[in-house]
């Protein structure tokens, strides 16, 4: 199932991840970084995982575009804490002027009578010095993505 994908990060060099029959996981890419995993469901159900954050996806191209998007900076995760407790993970995407929030995960049950503490996780993925990208670019990458081409984020020759 993810055997482009995985093509395209051995390309990487320095990138370390754990695969398993159905999953990807790629630890933090930078000290302020966050874990990332992409997980085939059932047929063609997939979800993300970003540290406490997760989405499910209807479709692969869907789920690689986001699972691609947080592993080199298009993402980041606003993370809200009570104590050590982590309770709520926010994604964020570059509209290319702000970050916009995109969708949020919360726990439940957590300690709410202490004091919140919030932090900004963000990965850099760079595979063969590709640029990070903008909104924009993103969306022309993910074009190229939903056609089953990955090379614009990964292709050494865009330095």
């Amino acid at each position: 199932m993810f055997e482009e994908l995985l093509e395209k990060l051995n390309e990487c060099g320095q990138v370390r991840y754990k695969t398993g029959d159905c999953f990807i996981r790629i630890p933090p890419t930078t000290p302020a970084g966050f874990s990332l995993m992409i997980e085939w469901i059932w047929d063609t159900h997939f979800a993300v995982l970003l540290d406490g954050w997760r989405d499910d996806f209807d479709s692969y191209e869907d789920a690689l575009i986001c699972f691609i998007s947080a592993a080199s900076g298009g993402y980041r995760l606003k993370t809200s804490s009570k104590g050590s407790f982590r309770f709520r993970s926010v994604a964020e995407d570059w509209d290319g002027s702000r970050w916009v929030e995109r969708s949020t995960t919360t726990e439940p049950f957590y300690p709410f009578w202490t004091r919140t503490t919030t932090s900004y996780l963000r990965n850099d993925l760079q595979c063969g010095g590709s640029p990070n990208l903008t909104a924009p670019a993103w969306r022309l990458t993910a074009n190229h993505v939903a056609r089953g081409k990955l090379d614009p984020l990964f292709d050494s020759s865009n330095s």
